[in-house]
């Protein structure tokens, strides 16, 4: 697999007012990425009360509903009404999840999450590191003669070629993954091709359809046009300026975000960005029709560059048209694609406010 490196981008992004959509207990930009997408899945939610709860732990239970969920089983009433394990009575709440996990025709050859050798589950037991690396690697097909005798070591060495730990710093096999580490590594699972697969992921069974080259530049919490439920979106090189329909209000830590577009049911759940693209973020000294400034160089986009100014409308022009329109102390977004094309310049309203800004390369 190749390295994966990240390059810290060339400004820092000044703190702007977190959106009231989302999760108020997350303040890291990529975490609630990560959570509003989970939970417009119906994959992770939260604690209620509009928490999400990063720092806290899953139990086997949890996670288990989890899994079942992430790999595409959504209707498990036909497991609920018996025991399997003598722990997880039919009227514990995970009980339909657990027995699914075990005999679902199209889980059980997997068996992600399997009892102790004395026949219990511990559903209530806390997952840690090495047992959360084990079961995203079965959910993907993964079995011992693929990765390896030596648990946890090998399963924890296997996660993490694949690029299953990227964005959390656990070393410890036995660890308490925190819940903030595990909704980073279930995006990244969803993401990951499965075994013996050049592109079929586990995401390709939660969403309807799935369009690439997008980037979310507005929601109804920085257009007041806009419903709760919509948001505007460059598509493949095109903004109509007619939004989409959204599950729900986006998480305004989107805004900004390039990557690939997921419809559920004709409604976009979110945004995953694309790790192979690139994106630099500037802060604005000063413009003219010809440059502009930022606080670490100068910038001189072709007069034809497409560019997005939110204040301006919900339409893209051109540098040449709309470059009177930046001020000075706005965030400029450049957007390159894989082949390290130019896509689109955007000056947008509102970002949860983050130290720094990153570009990633694979």
């Amino acid at each position: 697999m190749k390295k994966r490196w990240i390059t810290i981008c060339l400004a820092l992004i000044f703190a702007l007012t977190p959106s009231s959509a989302g999760f108020l207990d997350i303040t890291d930009r990529t975490l609630a990425q990560n959570a509003s997408i989970l939970d417009a899945l119906g994959i992770m939610q939260g604690i209620g009360n509009d928490q999400f709860d990063p720092a806290g732990s899953l139990t086997r239970a949890q996670f288990c509903k989890i899994a079942v969920t992430a790999m595409g089983v959504s209707d498990v009433s036909a497991y609920k009404n018996f025991t399997i394990f003598p722990d997880v009575k039919n009227t514990h709440w995970a009980a339909a999840y657990v027995n699914a996990a075990v005999r679902h025709p199209d889980l059980r050859e997997r068996a992600v999450i399997r009892g102790y050798v004395d026949g219990t589950f511990g559903p209530d037991r806390a997952v840690n590191y090495g047992e959360v690396c084990t079961m995203l690697l079965r959910m993907l097909g993964y079995t011992e003669e693929d990765v390896g005798l030596f648990w946890p070591a090998d399963y924890i060495a296997k996660a993490e070629e694949l690029g299953l730990t990227d964005g959390v710093s656990i070393s410890d096999a036995k660890a308490v993954v925190k819940r903030s580490d595990a909704a980073t590594m279930l995006v990244n699972v969803l993401t990951v091709p499965v075994k013996d697969s050049q592109d079929a992921v586990l995401l390709d069974g939660l969403v309807s359809e799935k369009v690439d080259g997008c980037i979310l530049l507005a929601t109804s919490d920085t257009n007041n046009l806009f419903a709760d439920s919509e948001a505007l979106f460059y598509e493949d090189g095109v903004i109509s300026g007619i939004p989409r329909q959204t599950v729900g209000t986006l998480d305004s830590a989107m805004i900004g975000v390039y990557g690939t577009m997921l419809l559920k049911d004709g409604a976009v759940a979110g945004i995953v960005p694309d790790k192979n693209s690139r994106v630099e973020v500037y802060e604005v000294i000063s413009v003219s029709a010809s440059e502009i400034q930022t606080s670490t160089q100068t910038i001189r986009p072709a007069e034809n560059a497409h560019i997005y100014v939110d204040s301006v409308g919900a339409s893209v022009g051109t540098f040449g048209e709309l470059w009177s329109s930046i001020q000075p102390g706005d965030t400029l977004r450049v957007y390159f694609d894989a082949t390290g094309a130019q896509q689109l310049m955007a000056v947008l309203s509102n970002a949860r406010p983050h130290a720094v800004s990153f570009m990633y390369h694979v």
